[in-house]
């Protein structure tokens, strides 16, 4: 038997219970059965080969706040593509292995995501990727070699002159490092590991399915962005935390595992031996690893249901301890059945929100419901029927029609709610009526026509059990055009207020149309060909008008972009003066790029503060680091220090001072610390070397930019 409970916190979250969940929920093992018409291949290794089948693969991609991303770049069994701006992509009638399909997501500034999923023959195979930021979280010198340490005593150790780039050749400059924990104990573990189902190849090329104790994400880059490796025969140490709840039963050494992208399994490599509250372990290449107990899988089917006992759409995730999440599934749109390999031989929990409402839980989302059922041990391939689990509260139903122009069609329609959850509707009906939707909750509607047409819309769902009528959408502007963008606050979407466009019209006098903006702070308004139209765009932060003009194209957009309420204050002076290496008293002033290259990055897991100065010709730029977020002298360490840029056709020169480098000696004084918004400000000088030895003297170094964000 299974058992149903609810669990409670004051800090982040009420979860209720209704006691006649019982009545729905059956504890027996019941006959397998395969959600939404897929292939289930009971008892069948998931990494054989199989026969090919034909799906149509809908792909999500949102980044760890759950706002979509476009510009994707995705690939899955040879078809490639790039999602829209609701951050969707289709494979239509993709062929793929009929046992396990894999999905790639790409894109400058975020570590690949992968994801896989038991594909449906003939249908529609829905898959959701998180991407996460991929920022510097450290710089050493490569030719001294030095580490990477988190607040969790996480590490990695690079010894020195033990990196190449991609040609092989050895690499002696300054490394920028990204490196990032998945904590498995945490709620957000199962949409972001790698590969989504755990899966992996032994070094006997059995497959098992795996128990994660904890991963590191590193990427290593040059001065250039260019991708840095360990050097053949060459090794690095890493030391990976273990979370408290599972301290206790972490094995004395454990396999490492790295993540294969190509494949989207792990690949089992060396070990890793536990020290204290540690696992410890030497690599030779960099990609995601893990530290992981192999398990044989077994499998979890259940169907969800509303209040009123019919099927429903739905998020199911998969925890291996306590309340954190090692996968996460969908429940099928038509008959509410979802299913999902786990490992065996562990107890285990499967967690359902309410609809749209995806971990981690964020604030405000405090008293939206959550189900829990605990599952026993399972042994090696049994296929587990938790029956049926009733989503709290009753939902609500959605109903539409859009007037689309001759020979136009739906594409899809988005459903998004303010805490990260997505609902995506490949090519519905003109007419559509859709349940399962959340009650009383703001969500933000996004539709899209196959000749390009896009609508944004912010709507309020009704009462439990009640049906919102949005009547008639018409998308049928045949004679107009369209202009778009995004309100925002720094990196907070500003969904309140209102976007209005004005024009002269020579009947009408003056046109005005209206939106506001969604949960993502986007807005989309229809307006008239070759006119001048003032847009003016309103919100708690205050109001920016700017003037547009159409071009004589219909169905074209005007894009305004994102559009920023909180730049803060401009930048001030940035600049230094260089002596040595054929430099005499040399003033060097920048001319400021705009963010993202010159920025202020505060990362609380190093306790540091990055401050990124580009020039607009890219020719000249320097990266400070430095301990803290507050003003005065910085003292120095190996994780703190200075790199000055200069580059000269293709060719770059780096000049460092600090990062445990000898003969250096870095001086950084913050005279400015500004919150989120404003900005930081400070002195800079010593004595620097150069790649080849070379040493300079900087002097009168200041930097002012922009803060941010913090990591």
């Amino acid at each position: 038997m299974f058992t149903i409970y609810p669990m409670h916190s004051t800090r982040r979250f009420v979860v209720y219970f209704l006691l006649f969940a019982f009545c729905l929920v059956s504890g027996s093992c019941k006959k397998d059965h395969s959600p939404g018409g897929g292939n289930p291949n009971t008892g069948e290794d998931p990494l054989k080969p199989a026969a090919d089948i034909t799906t149509t693969l809908i792909v999500q991609v949102v980044d760890e706040n759950g706002h979509a991303l476009n510009g994707v770049n995705i690939s899955a069994h040879g078809e490639s593509g790039t999602t829209s701006q609701a951050g969707t992509y289709e494979f239509i009638n993709i062929s793929v292995p009929g046992n396990r399909c894999v999905v790639l997501a790409e894109k400058d500034g975020y570590f690949e995501a992968t994801r896989a999923e038991t594909p449906a023959v003939k249908g529609n195979t829905q898959m959701r990727l998180v991407m996460m930021s991929k920022t510097t979280t450290h710089i050493i010198s490569a030719a001294a070699g030095g580490k990477a340490a988190l607040a969790n005593g996480s590490e990695v150790q690079l010894p020195a002159n033990a990196l190449v780039d991609a040609s092989g050749d050895p690499y002696a400059g300054a490394v920028n490092m990204c490196v990032r924990y998945l904590d498995p104990s945490k709620p957000d573990f199962g949409m972001l590991v790698p590969g989504g189902d755990m899966l992996a190849q032994r070094t006997d090329e059995s497959t098992s399915i795996l128990y994660s104790y904890g991963i590191l994400r590193v990427k290593l880059t040059g001065n250039s962005g260019e991708d840095l490796q360990v050097a053949p025969g060459k090794s690095a140490t890493i030391v990976m935390d273990i979370p408290d709840k599972q301290l206790a039963t972490a094995p004395s050494t454990i396999p490492l595992w790295y993540f294969n992208e190509e494949k989207g399994i792990w690949i089992e490599e060396g070990t890793a031996a536990k020290q204290g509250d540690k696992y410890i372990g030497t690599v030779r290449h960099f990609t995601d690893w893990n530290c992981d107990a192999p398990q044989d899988a077994a499998t979890i089917i259940g169907t969800l249901v509303d209040c009123n006992g019919d099927p429903t759409w739905g998020h199911i995730e998969f925890g291996q301890v306590g309340e954190d999440v090692g996968s996460t599934t969908d429940s099928d749109e038509s008959d509410g059945k979802f299913r999902q390999r786990v490992p065996a031989n562990i107890s285990l929990t499967v967690v359902v929100y309410d609809p749209l409402y995806i971990a981690p839980l964020l604030p405000g989302e405090q008293g939206k419901g959550k189900l829990i059922v605990i599952v026993p041990p399972l042994s090696p391939g049994q296929v587990y029927d938790v029956g049926k689990l009733q989503i709290f509260p009753c939902l609500s139903t959605i109903k539409a029609s859009f007037k689309l122009k001759s020979l136009d069609r739906l594409q899809y329609l988005v459903f998004e709610s303010a805490f990260g959850g997505q609902r995506y509707i490949s090519e519905p009906e003109s007419n559509f009526q859709l349940k399962g939707f959340p009650p009383n909750t703001t969500l933000t509607l996004t539709a899209r026509t196959e000749g390009g047409i896009s609508l944004i819309k912010s709507i309020e769902t009704p009462a439990a059990g009640a049906t919102l009528d949005l009547g008639v959408i018409d998308l049928s502007n045949i004679n107009g055009a369209y202009i778009i963008g995004k309100v925002v606050c720094g990196n907070q979407p500003l969904s309140s207020g209102q976007v209005s466009a004005t024009w002269p019209d020579a009947a009408a006098g003056t046109k005005i149309e209206y939106d506001i903006p969604g949960a993502d702070g986007s807005f989309s308004i229809a307006v008239d060909l070759n006119k001048t139209i003032e847009v003016k765009m309103s919100t708690e932060k205050g109001t920016i008008t700017k003037t547009i003009t159409t071009s004589n194209i219909a169905g074209s957009v005007v894009d305004l972009g994102t559009i920023d309420f909180c730049s803060g204050p401009e930048p001030r002076e940035n600049s230094f003066v260089i002596s040595g290496d054929g430099y005499s008293s040399a003033l060097k002033t920048i001319n400021l790029r705009g963010y993202p290259q010159s920025t202020s990055i505060y990362t609380s897991s190093a306790n540091l503060t990055y401050v990124s100065v580009f020039d607009v010709t890219d020719n000249i730029r320097f990266t400070l680091a430095f301990s803290g977020k507050s003003t005065g002298a910085v003292s120095v360490s190996d994780d703190t220090g200075i790199l000055v840029q200069m580059k000269s056709g293709t060719t770059v020169t780096n000049y460092m001072s600090g990062f445990g480098i000898e003969g250096t000696a870095p001086q950084i004084t913050i005279t400015r610390y500004d919150a989120v918004g404003g900005l930081v400000e400070g002195t800079f000088q010593g004595s620097f070397v150069r790649d080849n030895g070379a040493k300079v003297t900087v002097s009168s170094g200041k930097f002012s930019v922009i803060r941010h964000t913090d990591l």
